[in-house]
């Protein structure tokens, strides 16, 4: 029996390392949620790659582009993997002056969606 490639989500993968992580991913067999913003290039990035790929546009950093990324990457591959929390935030002010509220507000999106919704793929149907 065929083993069943991995599922990653990878943000921020229009360019620079989320491009190249997730092209990494592919040449490696997986099947990858790409997200980043609109206007940023993403489809023109994986126009030969439309079957391995589910394409997600908008900003992670809200709660909707996160579910819309887990829900599509589950929809279409049956299951999720791994995350690839790429995509930045720019905060003018020095690293040790960061608050905990602004450092990981992407990732912490991400993962509680990712929880949800494979929470809720586990529930039986009800009757």
């Amino acid at each position: 029996m065929p083993r069943k490639a991995p599922v990653a989500i990878v943000t921020g993968a229009a360019r620079g390392i989320g491009r190249a992580v997730a092209r990494h991913l592919l040449d490696d067999g997986w099947r990858v949620g790409v997200g980043d913003l609109p206007r940023s290039g993403l489809a023109h990035a994986y126009t030969k790659e439309a079957r391995r790929i589910a394409l997600v546009e908008g900003d992670v950093a809200e709660e909707a582009t996160a579910r819309a990324a887990i829900k599509a990457v589950i929809d279409k591959f049956g299951r999720l993997d791994a995350l690839v929390s790429n995509a930045g935030i720019i905060h003018e002010k020095p690293l040790r002056q960061l608050g905990y509220a602004e450092v990981p507000v992407m990732v912490a999106r991400l993962v509680g969606c990712a929880e949800a919704r494979l929470r809720d793929r586990r529930q039986p149907a009800s009757a």
